[in-house]
């Protein structure tokens, strides 16, 4: 990448205005501060892919008192919300054991071997896949069964690194209103991020991923609720909460990172209530 900026800085006659450095944000030198730093490290629910740590490095490393990180701000939602991809990826994940369930006894059969000691461990792969990841799709406010709710807020100019690689470590409040009646399958996530010139927030540039906002390349994170286990030989399995307007999801959340990788689990634990008290508990968790 850095080779390409080179040569496109060459090609516009611009080499002494514009200086392509190759190296690591942690170890690289400059000559002096600088008045700016632009970087686009947002990933899918803001956080994936860990970016924004060496966006924090660079800033204490190299930013004048008083410089400007762009962007500035940063804020992480969740909403309440139906859609069918819920559905496809139950099924999906119903298909799945039995594939696995016909791959056992053929390989019985017809071999005479057996592969049922890997059962417990095919079935929680296929449920990390199919139920414990997320989806990426582009809502509207058709979807959703209540209002988005803020879970962070990130003043980039003063958000300490050990703060943010300790987010694991405390769990937070969240309440979720219902204002429409229906099956809420799931929660959905987005950000919006500022790009703010003074501390007041004047002169500020706004871009938001959610579903009111025009569609981006981020688009929305849907996280859903699936039943604790499955009969193969049942009926059909019941998805999702069945809501009313009035109710309330409300519990704890959780946002942390897993061992040696740079993705995040988000962890929720929500008690579903009417006027009529307590509808149910639920303890649900996805890799994002």
């Amino acid at each position: 990448m850095a080779s390409a900026a080179k040569q496109v800085v060459a090609a516009n006659g611009v080499e002494e205005v514009v200086e392509v450095i190759r190296g690591m944000v942690e170890t690289i030198e400059l000559p002096e501060q600088v008045d700016v730093i632009i970087s686009e490290w947002m990933g899918n629910f803001l956080l994936k892919e860990s970016m924004l740590d060496t966006v924090l490095i660079a800033r204490d490393r190299f930013l004048k008192p008083g410089g400007l990180l762009f962007p500035s701000h940063a804020r992480l939602f969740l909403a309440p919300c139906a859609h069918s991809c819920f559905a496809e990826r139950w099924q999906s994940y119903v298909d799945e054991l039995w594939a696995w369930r016909s791959f056992v006894q053929h390989m019985h059969v017809s071999f005479g071997l057996s592969y049922g000691p890997l059962t417990m461990q095919q079935e929680k792969e296929a449920s990390e896949h199919h139920l414990q990841s997320w989806d990426w799709v582009h809502l509207n406010s058709s979807h959703l069964r209540g209002p988005p709710v803020q879970l962070l807020a990130l003043d980039l100019s003063t958000l300490p690194l050990s703060r943010l690689q300790s987010l694991h470590e405390q769990a937070f409040d969240i309440v979720l209103p219902i204002t429409k009646d229906g099956t809420v399958g799931g929660l959905c996530g987005f950000f919006d991020i500022s790009f703010h010139t003074s501390s007041s927030g004047e002169s500020s540039v706004n871009l938001s991923t959610g579903p009111f906002s025009k569609a981006t390349h981020w688009g929305q994170q849907l996280f859903g609720f699936f039943p604790e286990s499955v009969d193969l030989f049942g009926p059909p399995a019941q998805l999702g909460l069945a809501v009313l307007k009035g109710d309330e999801l409300s519990g704890r959340w959780r946002l942390g990172r897993v061992a040696q990788t740079r993705d995040f689990r988000l962890e929720v634990e929500l008690n579903h209530t009417s006027a009529k008290g307590l509808l149910g508990s639920y303890h649900e968790a996805w890799y994002v």
